[in-house]
């Protein structure tokens, strides 16, 4: 084995000016929404565990050091191939697209630029230097809309168009509303941190062969155990009988090993949500330097705190440790496997996690879990699910049309305080009726007030959530209708039978609005066509585009008195609901506010409490 170098380097010095090739059997792309989430959630954790509104960019100097892991690489004559760590990399490149487009700091720009690309002759190549990426990597960067090609329809290609729009979706909502007391973005700040204070061990081995050889040394078994490991031999020492202990450990590993074919982390997840629904009772009210409780101790090191609190757990006897195990543990792997599985496609009876997967939230798992009680019928088990679920679907996104933040940082005390200690082993009607209290509330109302002051309209980063908006009110109007649920449909973004958010305002209307551009975005004025006809349209006037509608979904087609004719079940539709919908020859700013109510309207019928009634139903 020829030299191999280890050094810890800070992004700046990782990225800056280096070229890194995948190799070809690799080069797949493969994290999914909640990895990306999961490392958002950990980076800004960490970076606003620090931060203050009255800091200066220069006190970002003094902030915490943060340690993402090693990679492995291989230098082949100067040019230097990952091995291990690609997913994160990529990741990271498009964490920092985003801040590239969103820092006002013109020379900070240009900073993050040389992280991502440099140019020579007047040529651009990526510092991940993956020839099929380009055309993709070109089209984020510039902020441009895709081509229908073969390389935009590749999956990895597709899953980073994906994953993009879930970190915009994830950054926008951890930095909402925290800018600091001075004209800087809090944006600038965390470039700052990011660039120069969150670390990586590079492992460069001289050839392909020794770095794989480094790559299967450090993932052998022989080394350091994993909590969920110690927290097996843990559990697994204090039973006393030989073959009840052998018979334990055996149902450990099949439901660890079912948990891992959801995800390499999910066993350990499962563990965290399982402690914090049904045994913490304390979380850490604040940022900053306050001591770790429950909750935050279970999230790193749940196999000391499992042993450090044995007698409240009630692990007196050989016994104790058994129950916990073979019913416990077992029992809430199993449901905690059915709300991921719902998160990721739909499953019947469990459709709002698949709605709550497609928002930036994490916190859910551990809440859906709570009112569960071993022994319980799954049929009972499963409507506890689906209340939950709804509950959280209603609060997160009721949060989301009144711009207001979802953020896990934001979000984790009220989670936990009220959707896992206050709905804690409750029966169907309790929860129900505990649920309905906790949407009643005046924070959580989404009314006419709050929601013209949160002013929800396109803007900035948060296409991905105006379009995630516009798919669930389409839907409801399409299935209100008596048409098949196209919601998934709607979500697409890219790609072939993919969706765009469709300006109902034509820039050819700029000269006849004050504030044209203010008008064109707002939530009112949006509707969704498929990516194949949206071109088409162009600048076409109103009065001529509005003619196509009709072909297409209900909730565009209503803009057109034709849609209305001859169409009994969208009449019905409208008489039952009673919403005010009406079809328009010209948009002008009434029209635009009339489509605004109209739009809450729906969002009201969509995320009622009726709705939550509805899921506690046998």
């Amino acid at each position: 084995m020829k030299e191999i170098r280890g050094d810890a380097k800070n992004i700046r010095k990782l990225l800056s000016r280096q070229k890194f090739g995948i190799d070809y059997y690799q080069r797949e792309y493969r994290w999914q929404r909640k990895h990306v989430r999961e490392l958002i959630d950990d980076l800004t954790g960490a970076f606003l565990d620090n931060y203050k509104p009255s800091d200066r960019r220069s006190d970002v100097e003094r902030y915490d050091r943060y340690f993402l892991g090693s990679i492995i690489t291989s230098d082949d004559e100067g040019k230097y191939y990952i091995v291990d760590g690609q997913q994160r990399l990529t990741t990271i490149t498009l964490i920092l697209i985003y801040l590239y487009k969103s820092v006002g700091d013109e020379d900070l720009k240009s900073t993050i630029g040389e992280h991502i690309f440099s140019s020579r002759f007047g040529v651009r190549s990526y510092n991940l230097d993956v020839k099929s990426r380009e055309q993709c990597m070109d089209s984020l960067f510039k902020g441009e809309p895709s081509d229908e090609t073969d390389e935009m329809n590749d999956p990895s290609v597709r899953n980073i168009l994906d994953r993009y729009s879930d970190v915009e979706s994830t950054l926008s909502e951890a930095f909402q509303r925290r800018d600091n007391e001075s004209d800087t973005s809090i944006a600038d700040y965390f470039a700052d941190w990011l660039i120069e204070s969150v670390y990586l061990v590079d492992i460069t081995a001289g050839n392909d062969a020794d770095a794989y050889t480094v790559f299967e040394t450090m993932n052998d078994r022989g080394l350091s155990l994993a909590p969920a490991e110690m927290l097996r031999g843990y559990l697994l020492a204090n039973i006393g009988d030989s073959d009840r202990r052998a018979t334990i450990a055996k149902a450990w590993d099949h439901t660890m090993l079912s948990l891992h074919d959801l995800g390499g982390d999910e066993g350990a997840k499962a563990i965290q949500s399982w402690l914090r629904s049904q045994h913490a009772t304390t979380i850490r009210s604040s940022g900053g330097r306050a001591s770790p409780e429950d909750f935050d101790v279970i999230g790193s090191e749940f196999h000391r705190w499992v042993r450090d609190r044995r007698e409240t757990l009630g692990l007196m006897a050989s016994a104790d440790y058994e129950v916990f195990i073979e019913r416990d543990f077992q029992f809430y792997a199993r449901w905690y496997a059915e709300v991921v599985r719902a998160g990721n496609q739909v499953v019947d009876g469990l459709e709002p996690f698949y709605y709550v997967g497609q928002t930036t939230f994490t916190l859910h798992p551990m809440a859906a879990l709570a009112p569960l009680i071993p022994g319980e019928p799954d049929e009972l088990c499963k409507r506890k699910l689906r209340t939950v679920g709804t509950a959280i679907d209603c609060l997160l996104h009721r949060r989301i049309w009144n711009s207001q933040s979802i953020a896990q940082s934001i979000m984790r005390v009220r989670m936990f305080q009220e959707l896992v200690l206050g709905v804690r082993g409750l029966g169907i009607d309790q929860l129900r009726d505990k649920l309905c209290d906790l949407l009643d509330d005046e924070d959580s109302e989404l009314d006419a007030q709050r929601f013209a002051e949160a002013d929800f309209r396109l803007h900035g980063n948060n296409r991905p959530k105006i379009h995630n908006a516009l798919a669930r009110i389409t839907e409801f109007v399409e299935t209100g209708s008596g048409r098949r649920s196209s919601f998934i449909e709607y979500l697409r973004r890219w790609g072939k039978g993919s969706y765009q958010i469709e300006h109902v305002l034509p820039e050819s209307h700029r000269g006849e609005f004050d504030n044209f551009d203010y008008h064109r975005n707002r939530l009112g004025a949006l509707v969704l066509l498929p990516r194949s006809i949206n071109p088409s349209l162009g600048n076409m006037r109103y009065e001529n585009k509005r003619e196509h509608y009709p072909k297409e979904n209900m909730l565009a087609g209503s803009l057109h008195e034709r849609v209305y004719e001859n169409n009994p079940d969208f009449n019905r539709f409208i008489r039952d609901s009673g919403l005010p919908f009406k079809p328009y020859e010209v948009f002008d700013v009434d029209a635009i506010n009339e489509r605004q109510e109209l739009y809450r309207l729906l969002a009201e019928h969509i995320w009622s409490t009726d709705s939550i009634r509805r899921a506690a139903e046998a």
